[in-house]
């Protein structure tokens, strides 16, 4: 008798080694055939630094997963930016439609790997870094060097002499 071939990833989106265009975008991985939900399992987002999970999806976890045909798609938390992270995949998590035998995963930390996107940088600051005399009522400006909106949070003035916080500014505010 003879046993069928696993199915095996014949590409990856991003592509392994490449910088990510979006911190939110899908991740994808193509297969060499029709693929569907294995019965255990799960994906690993980790740290390239220190090995860290960043996500961990499960094989139930069908709200982070889509199977269409041979592509498994992988939504994922919004990635921090500037690191680099590798994905993990048990054996199992996906198997052959036609012959149900499982993708042996992805066992390698550099089978897969991605830099998240760089986040915006100030590129000027109004009144400048490092200024002094500057009068209370002043407005504080700063520059950054690509579009940004608001996000969540609080910016944080400290003090320069001892680095308590000085005035705490929610994003909400106006």
């Amino acid at each position: 008798f003879t046993t069928s071939a696993p199915p095996t990833a014949t590409s990856f989106d991003p592509v392994s080694g490449s910088e990510l265009t979006s911190a939110t975008g899908n991740l994808a991985i193509t297969f060499s055939e029709n693929i569907e939900l294995g019965s255990s399992g799960a994906i690993r987002i980790k740290y390239e630094a220190d090995n860290t999970n960043f996500q961990s999806i499960t094989f139930e976890d069908t709200e982070n997963i889509s199977i269409t045909d041979d592509v498994l798609t992988i939504s994922h938390q919004e990635f921090p930016p500037s690191e680099n992270f590798y994905i993990l995949m048990d054996a199992g998590f996906v198997r052959s439609t036609a012959s149900g035998v499982a993708f042996p995963g992805i066992q390698e930390t550099n089978t897969w790997t991605f830099t998240s996107p760089a986040g915006p940088a100030i590129s000027s600051y109004d009144p400048a870094n490092n200024s002094s005399d500057i009068p209370v009522d002043a407005q504080l400006v700063l520059t950054f060097d690509q579009s940004i909106a608001r996000g969540s949070g609080n910016m944080v003035i400290h003090y320069q002499d001892d680095g308590g916080d000085a005035v705490i500014v929610s994003a909400t505010s106006e």
